[in-house]
């Protein structure tokens, strides 16, 4: 029991330390069983794929993303970790002035974009101090495992700059 309950705490930290923070993604297939489902993101895609989606869309909109597993507890089959996610904002498209602008407006029914009003070299200016804005999250994560593969997952706590 010793020895599955430090295999499935690997498995864990192989997660957060290599598919996610060195965006090692194609560890996702073998970490992850093919039905695996995530009952705290019911709209995710079930299996590995799915989590790689959620992987891709991180990276994208917070490309300087950093995981840490600040405590891990295992009995059995699960693991239980307390994670730290720090990053700095990015907006929802690029950098951008015409990107974001062209975001909010989709995002907002046309409402105009708070950049409107400033001059092309202000909006940068504007979205570079937004862009750079430090963010941290905390989860407390769930991680069900059998036959050395994560099979569900629940999760709790607040995302990136609701801490």
């Amino acid at each position: 029991m010793e020895t599955e309950i430090a295999a499935n705490k690997a498995i864990i930290r192989r997660l957060f330390d290599e598919a996610l923070n060195q965006r090692h993604l194609e560890l996702l297939d073998e970490l992850f069983s093919a039905d695996f489902v995530d009952h705290s993101t019911p709209q995710q895609r079930p299996g590995p794929e799915g989590v790689k989606d959620f992987f891709v869309e991180v990276h994208l909109h917070f490309p300087d993303i950093k995981v840490t597993i600040e405590d891990m507890i295992a009995e059995g089959n699960r693991v239980v970790v307390r994670t730290l996610w720090h990053s700095t904002a990015r907006n929802a498209v690029g950098t951008s002035h015409d990107e974001a602008r062209s975001s909010s407006a989709s995002a907002q029914d046309s409402k105009p974009f708070i950049a409107d009003s400033l001059s092309e070299a202000s909006a940068s200016a504007a979205l570079a101090a937004w862009n750079s804005k430090p963010l941290n999250g905390s989860l407390i994560q769930i991680f069900h495992l059998e036959n050395g593969r994560i099979v569900e997952e629940w999760n709790e706590g607040s995302g990136l700059g609701e801490a």
